[in-house]
């Protein structure tokens, strides 16, 4: 879910804000509030809020840089929240409905 978020905060695209948008509201009922993945998912937001736009960085000349600096010249910084979610911890029921 993070993915599509900050995908849709760097290009606007509202087919990708749509899924977004839905993902989220299903989010909320197919995993325990415990794990926190909605503070995810807003953080995902504000970190793509914070970056700069990536369809003009040269990735294929970026790609052989270390991570923590392209990071760094994008305005990126690593999830605070981030946290896998495991398949046993969503009710697979609730995602047929």
């Amino acid at each position: 879910m993070c993915l599509p978020t900050f995908s849709h905060y760097e290009t606007g695209n509202l087919g990708v804000g749509a899924i977004a948008a839905l993902a989220w509201l299903k989010l909320g009922r197919v995993t325990d509030p415990r794990l926190g993945a909605r503070a995810t998912v807003r953080e995902g937001r504000r970190l793509a809020k914070q970056a700069a736009w990536f369809l003009e960085v040269p990735w294929h000349e970026w790609l052989v840089r270390p991570l923590e600096e392209v990071r760094r010249d994008l305005g990126v910084t690593g999830p605070v929240h981030y946290r896998p979610v495991r398949s046993s911890e969503v009710d697979v029921s609730l995602m047929r409905s």
